[in-house]
């Protein structure tokens, strides 16, 4: 979160003669409403004497419920927003010392979850002796939160298969072992090593759309067929399958995307669909031009198997990182592939569509909007 060093209002001193009462109330109600944070004006006595629109907003504590009321009035009323009694003594010296000491953060509880970073700015001139800022740091605090719960969730996910390489690695050094023996654990370190590998590029691959975003997309306008015959070409099947076959229903299906995230998409629920699939099963990927509700010509991407499939309860944790299904917990896997492919179709201004049925098996559907729209 970024904080805000305070500074005397001394600096911004104006060169010209303020303007007359009424002026002065009219230019900080214009500034006020055009503010992006919420601030509250004390005068020389110690008393608010103004506060802005987005004050109220955040906080639905009415001017008149606050006007006049001195510093210590003013803070205990807030309080009784905060989840927790405010701490007098550390409000002050997070707000007199902002550089030896952590941002003042408010989580209030009325309105519920909203989190308030709060600076002051002190002056000697004018009718404000000191302004209290209230940036709304919700969201930031809300994708912090959800980052660490991510690591702490990839660390422990991690634990396992390191652990079963350490296991078996010091069998293999510190014990007598036939032939057999040996291959085996050899085979299980591998596999486990390929675990964290797959484990490791997710994580980066999330992390690295996290931090950004759109900044290095590479857009082209392509055309989705050879892309699709690419990824399907450059995929090793699983030992006994059957290539996917790909048809498609319209001849122009251009979309504008980063290829190389596209195609990692369309990699992704690939893999997937062999995975949860049996063997001798068959998987296909159509292609198609759609118009949605709302008129807008899309692109779609149905990528078909007849495998396990998913309940309803089960497609609604389908995204949640980590989740997987009970059917596929002994299946190779770290539960992000899918948070991924809606990552990347969120970046690219696509949608995720999931059918699915237990036990006949599951369709998603990846929709990009079309780069041309040649109907009339």
């Amino acid at each position: 979160m970024t904080t805000h060093q305070p500074r005397s209002l001394r600096e911004n001193k104006p060169s010209v003669t303020p303007p007359g009462t009424e002026a002065t109330a009219q230019v900080l109600a214009d500034v006020g409403g055009l503010a992006p944070d919420a601030w509250v004006a004390f005068d020389r006595q110690g008393c608010v004497n103004h506060v802005n629109a987005r004050w109220v907003a955040l906080t639905q504590l009415p001017v008149e419920q606050i006007h006049g009321l001195d510093e210590a009035r003013f803070w205990a009323l807030l309080s009784t927003r905060c989840n927790a009694p405010l701490d007098m003594a550390r409000v002050q010296r997070c707000l007199d010392l902002p550089s030896q000491a952590s941002p003042l953060v408010l989580v209030l509880t009325q309105p519920s979850g909203a989190v308030l970073q709060v600076t002051q700015t002190l002056g000697d001139f004018g009718a404000v002796a000191k302004l209290l800022c209230f940036r709304d740091v919700s969201e930031e605090f809300e994708r912090e939160r959800r980052t660490t719960a991510f690591l702490a969730k990839a660390a422990h996910e991690l634990r396992n298969p390191l652990a079963n390489i350490q296991g078996f690695a010091e069998l293999l050094l510190h014990t007598d072992n036939d032939e057999a023996s040996r291959q085996e654990f050899v085979g299980i370190i591998h596999q486990q090593s390929q675990q964290m590998t797959e484990l490791l590029d997710q994580v980066f691959t999330l992390a690295h759309i996290g931090a950004h975003g759109h900044t290095r997309l590479q857009l082209s306008t392509i055309a989705l067929s050879p892309l699709v015959q690419s990824v399907l070409d450059g995929w090793v099947l699983p030992e006994g399958r059957e290539k996917a076959s790909l048809t498609q229903t319209d001849a122009d299906v251009s979309v504008r995307v980063d290829a190389k995230r596209a195609s990692q998409a369309i990699l992704q629920v690939l893999s997937n669909a062999y995975k949860f699939s049996p063997a001798g099963s068959a998987v296909t990927v159509h292609l198609e031009r759609v118009r949605t509700a709302s008129a807008r010509s899309e692109v779609a991407i149905h990528i078909s198997d007849h495998g396990v499939g998913m309940s309803p309860e089960q497609l609604a944790h389908l995204g949640q990182r980590f989740y997987r299904a009970p059917s596929a917990s002994k299946l190779p896997g770290s539960g992000l592939g899918f948070c991924i492919v809606q990552e990347i179709l969120r970046l690219l201004d696509g949608r995720v569509e999931v059918q699915s049925t237990p036990g006949q098996g599951t369709r998603v559907s990846l929709y990009w909007p079309a780069a041309q729209d040649t109907s009339t």
